[in-house]
């Protein structure tokens, strides 16, 4: 199962990856790659985020996997375990001001750190600095890579993609 730790990250990631350059909304296809050093995952799907706190990710390979971001709650949905966890994020997950406070190292690249963690960011100065990719460290140690391929910035999103698909026969766990 994908950590739950690395999720979140994506939920500060995914919010906050819109104010870095001001942008309503950001789509695009994505690679994941996670690599403990003995073996590497490689993930893949779709990601759409919209302002204010909207995001979904798309999970499609190599397993099937939704989380849904609205404010301050996540839905992780899990089709092959046939359940959804929901969580409620605390005050502290402020999605905008965490890329507003990167820092720029060069003309495509940016640093930013979420508590104790720091994370690099590659844009592609030519696409108004549209996110190309994340590179971190876990608390587990093992290297994060993620990779946005397609992206499209400020197409109008309909808020029905952002309302979590749950089937009724699914486990609902709260945490």
């Amino acid at each position: 199962m994908f950590p739950l730790k690395s999720l979140i990250f994506f939920i500060f990631l995914s919010s906050s990856l819109l104010s870095f350059t001001k942008m309503e909304s950001f789509s695009a296809d994505f690679r994941q790659i996670i690599d403990s050093g003995d073996s590497q995952i490689v993930y893949s799907g779709r990601i759409e985020a919209k302002r204010p706190n909207r995001v979904v990710w798309h999970y499609k390979e190599p397993v099937e996997k939704s989380l849904y971001i609205d404010g301050d709650r996540v839905y992780v949905i899990d089709h092959d375990l046939e359940q959804v966890i929901i969580k409620m994020l605390n005050s502290e997950v402020l999605f905008f001001s965490i890329l507003e406070n990167s820092k720029k190292i060069d003309e495509k690249r940016y640093s930013t750190s979420i508590g104790e963690q720091n994370y690099l960011l590659i844009v592609d100065k030519n696409s108004k600095n549209s996110l190309k990719k994340i590179i971190y460290v876990d608390q587990l140690d093992n290297s994060i890579e993620i990779n946005f391929f397609d992206s499209v910035i400020d197409k109008e999103l309909n808020n029905s993609l952002f309302e979590p698909k749950i089937p009724n026969s699914y486990d609902k766990i709260y945490q």
